[in-house]
């Protein structure tokens, strides 16, 4: 048989890579999904923060009830006013003092939801006065005789908290967009107190306030008529 040479095969060593196209256009579809990917990333974040905050104060809100009924002693939530911050106390005598931390020791039982891992801030809130702080009490049977609500927020995230006046028990009002309306009434704790009341004028004597601009005659109690421009005509 005739010897058939076999000539080696010669493969191409080089190493295959890509080019400059194709890498910008991979960049730039990295970063139109970023850009797409990033802000509904934010507002997921900021509805588990808002929502992990109310939990936690739900639970401490539980917390004090079933202290007042174990220990038939009043508890009390107290949100300190203008801040982020809420304090777990108990009546000794006369005296409310805040309870030990379980998790802290030797610490109050105090809690920052505007530090990690909550980052949110009350935005609304009722006071019950304008000089105490806002706050839920239970009694020593676990009967609330003092409450309030709160709306906590991080970003367009909002969760109301409130407590029912006839179980005590927290309830959780959830709110995407938007900060919920304030009922009549009740503070905000970024208002300003003096702006909270305006003071209402009263007619005195039958005599009427002077108003400026054009209005439509108004007949008062003694049959006298409102002129054009506003100014008390025919009174005696």
């Amino acid at each position: 048989m005739p010897n058939i040479i076999k000539n080696p095969i010669k493969r191409n060593t080089a190493l295959c890579g890509f080019s400059l196209v194709e890498v910008v256009l991979v960049v730039i579809i990295i970063s139109i999904v970023a850009v797409m990917a990033v802000p509904r990333f934010a507002k997921s974040m900021a509805r588990h923060r808002v929502d992990l905050a109310a939990k936690r104060v739900i639970v401490d809100l539980k917390l004090a009830r079933q202290l007042a009924k174990t220990t038939s002693k009043k508890h009390r939530v107290r949100f300190v006013y203008g801040t982020s911050k809420y304090v777990v106390e108990s009546l000794d005598g006369a005296t409310w003092k805040a309870i030990a931390d379980m998790d802290r020791k030797g610490a109050d039982y105090e809690v920052d939801l505007g530090a990690e891992p909550y980052l949110v801030k009350v935005t609304n809130i009722r006071k019950q006065s304008l000089l105490d702080d806002p706050m839920v009490v239970y009694n020593g049977f676990g009967l609330v005789t003092t409450t309030t609500w709160l709306v906590i927020q991080n970003g367009e995230s909002f969760n109301k908290i409130e407590v029912d006046g006839n179980t005590g028990e927290p309830l959780l009002t959830v709110v995407d967009t938007g900060t919920p309306a304030l009922d009549p009434g009740e503070l905000s704790s970024e208002t300003p107190l003096e702006t909270q009341t305006t003071p209402t004028l009263t007619p005195q004597n039958g005599s009427l306030p002077e108003a400026s601009g054009n209005a439509t005659p108004i007949q008062s109690g003694n049959g006298s008529l409102m002129s054009g421009n506003g100014q008390a005509n025919g009174l005696n």
